[in-house]
């Protein structure tokens, strides 16, 4: 486990387009690593984008 300090990620849901297409999931891990495996739940059928603050963490295609 991390420091005890978790982070605030945004999971952005992607229509067909590329664009974002809802407010954002937001979830609090201790690291990238754990909020792309909780973001993963959101990318059925669809692609997802996961930040932190500015700084784009991951992208990940539909499952």
């Amino acid at each position: 486990m991390g420091s005890g300090r978790m982070s605030v990620y945004k999971v952005y849901v992607l229509g067909g387009d590329g664009r974002v297409d809802a407010p954002p999931h937001v979830i609090e891990c201790d690291d990238d690593g754990e909020a792309i495996r909780q973001a993963r739940r959101y990318a059925v059928g669809t692609a997802i984008e996961v930040w932190q603050d500015a700084t784009l963490v991951a992208r990940l295609d539909p499952k």
